[in-house]
């Protein structure tokens, strides 16, 4: 138990880490104000007319159960079997 906090704590910290390196030119952590054109607000409604837009479709599913989709047939070969590397790979290459 005690080895599985260290590591946690460990991740959390990589993470961070991880999170703020590549944070470092953005305007989250330089302390710069947004600007009037692309306020929090404006971002978020935008993403909230996609989020509506995205919820409005309707997907079919039953052209996964239509004839001429379940009358399609691949044209793919098989793949031939080859021997994968070599028995030692310092020998010299003939």
């Amino acid at each position: 138990m005690n080895n599985f906090l260290y590591i946690l704590i460990l991740l959390v910290l990589i993470g961070v880490g991880v999170f703020v390196y590549t944070q470092r030119d953005s305007q989250l952590l330089s302390g710069a104000e947004i600007t009037a054109s692309e306020s929090v607000l404006s971002i978020t409604s935008r993403y909230i007319n996609r989020r509506a837009i995205l919820d409005g479709l309707q997907i079919d599913a039953e052209l996964f159960s239509d004839a001429r989709f379940t009358s399609l047939r691949s044209f793919s070969k098989p793949v031939k079997e080859r021997p994968i590397g070599r028995d030692n790979p310092f020998t010299e290459v003939r």
